[in-house]
C-alpha cells in the first residue's frame, strides 16, 4: 500500500542523529547574571549531562535561578532567554496577565 514517509526527502535515523548532534553543538546553554557568564556549554553537553545526572542538573538550574542568575539558550540566529521571572518564552506561550490592584473577581456573593 502506502509509505507512512510524509512526501519529500527521506532521511535514515543516522542521518537524523547525526543533524540533531550538529544542531545541538551549535546551540548553548549559558547562565548569566548581567555580563557574567560563568557557564556557557553546547546543548548536547546539557542533555547528554541531564541523562546522565538528572538530580545535577535540577540542583543546578535550581540553584542558578535561587540565585538570581537567567538560564539562556542562544542559536546563531536567535537568541531565548529563560528565568524565575520570565518562565515561558521557550514554549511560544505569552505569560500569563498580571491583575491589577482592586481589579480582582471577587466572585458572587
Amino acid at each position: 500500500m502506502g509509505s507512512s514517509e510524509p512526501s519529500g526527502e527521506r532521511r535514515s535515523f543516522g542521518d537524523g542523529a547525526r543533524h540533531l548532534w550538529a544542531e545541538g553543538n551549535r546551540r548553548h546553554v549559558l547562565v548569566r547574571k548581567g555580563e557574567h557568564v560563568p557557564i556557557d556549554l553546547p546543548l548536547t553537553a546539557v542533555v547528554v549531562g541531564g541523562i546522565l545526572a538528572p538530580w545535577l542538573l535540577g540542583i543546578g538550574a535550581a540553584a542558578a535561578v535561587i540565585l538570581g542568575y537567567k538560564i539562556e539558550t542562544t542559536h546563531p540566529e536567535k537568541t531565548v532567554e529563560g528565568s524565575s521571572e520570565d518562565a515561558t518564552p521557550a514554549t511560544g506561550e505569552a505569560p500569563p496577565a498580571e491583575i491589577e490592584p482592586g481589579a480582582e473577581n471577587s466572585g458572587p456573593g
